[in-house]
């Protein structure tokens, strides 16, 4: 019973520690609120790349592997020079215009 106990109570305290899984290129859209439907497509060091507009601007949303390599694209992209600004989430950017 005593470990029946403990399972339990790892298994509960494992289940909180687990990461939000990662946005598709479609969801990342929607929480950005396009008015039209990108199309995907490739970026340099991203999984997906597409471009949409919201209220006349343009939006350019990434989706990565992971936020490791989410976190070294906005170091590059800054360091370069890339203008507007920049929303991120789990694995994810929108770069507004």
């Amino acid at each position: 019973m005593k470990r029946i106990v403990i399972a339990v109570i790892l298994a509960a305290a494992l289940a909180g520690c687990s990461s939000p899984a990662p946005l598709t290129l479609a969801q990342v859209a929607t929480k950005a609120g396009c008015a039209d439907t990108p199309t995907p497509g490739t970026g340099v060091g991203t999984k997906e790349a597409a471009k949409c507009t919201k209220d006349g601007h343009d939006l350019y949303l990434y989706t990565f592997a992971d936020d490791s390599a989410r976190d070294n694209w906005l170091k590059v992209a800054k360091n370069a020079g890339a203008l507007g600004s920049f929303q991120q989430g789990t694995s994810w950017v929108i770069q507004t215009m």
